[in-house]
């Protein structure tokens, strides 16, 4: 029953990987940054609730979800440019 849990929770990623890929032209490099750092804060606050509450199954699946996201984000930080990185996080404006 875990197994399939978890499982099911790789495939719950990959979809939303494939969703975010699908429109990626159309977000901006500040948006996918912004977005990557909260959801790895979330899934890591998240990650270490479980694992805090002994809650096996919870902690199994975050995990699982974490590590898919982790590739991703790197994948993410790779793709964007270094200009987009710099005006992501820029603090001037023009």
């Amino acid at each position: 029953m875990h197994a399939m849990i978890v499982l099911g929770a790789g495939t719950v990623a990959l979809g939303v990987i494939s969703v975010i890929a699908s429109n990626w032209d159309a977000i901006s490099g500040g948006v996918k940054l912004t977005g990557d750092l909260l959801l790895v804060a979330a899934l890591s606050a998240a990650t270490a609730w479980a694992a805090l509450r002994s809650r096996a199954l919870a902690t199994e699946v975050l995990v699982c979800v974490f590590y898919g996201f982790t590739l991703a984000s790197l994948a993410l930080v790779l793709r964007c440019g270094p200009n987009e990185r710099a005006e992501a996080f820029s603090l001037q404006r023009r």
